[in-house]
């Protein structure tokens, strides 16, 4: 763990992961950091946080996690087109449950063309992988009578590449 990392831990435990911008599979309380070799070059990734809190305690309540399924690992050397149907976030489903504008946030990224779209952690923000960039208008077509027109947006560049969020 590098100092850089250290500092990171002090703001959240699952900071550390985004210092080494590659894709990894975290474990712990997000110290733990073992990165893992997915088809990631050339994608473009949109985040919506439709922001709502989720207790991460509640969260870890909401869920029977599935060990009979294949580890994150068995995924290596894969990207987000070989994901749908197999790859999923054991968070989901409860958090959308409980939270319908975190479903609604997943629809609108597969709406749009989303080849894997999924939430993030314990939630509630969600991403989208897409083979070609959104417009940056992007937004403009979320439904404004929704709780996710409060949505944090974020468009990047070609995979790894990431650019600042647009308010």
């Amino acid at each position: 763990i590098t100092e850089l990392e250290e500092l990171a831990a002090q703001l959240g435990s699952d900071c550390p992961f985004f210092i080494r911008n590659v894709p990894a599979r975290v474990t712990g309380r997000g110290e733990c950091i073992a990165p893992i070799d997915l088809h990631l070059q050339g994608w473009h990734i949109a985040l919506i946080n439709p922001g709502i809190h989720i207790s991460t305690v509640d969260a870890f309540g909401w869920i029977r996690p599935n060990d009979d399924r294949p580890g994150l690992n068995a995924w290596a050397g894969t990207g987000p087109e070989e994901w749908s149907g197999g790859l999923h976030n054991d968070f989901t489903r409860p958090a959308v449950e409980r939270h319908p504008a975190i479903g609604m946030a997943l629809d609108m990224l597969r709406q749009h063309g989303a080849s894997f779209a999924d939430m993030s952690g314990s939630g509630s923000t969600v991403f989208g992988f897409f083979k070609t960039a959104l417009p940056q208008d992007w937004a403009a077509t979320l439904p404004p009578d929704s709780d996710v027109d409060r949505a944090l947006l974020k468009l990047t560049t070609p995979l790894p590449y990431f650019e600042a969020f647009l308010y």
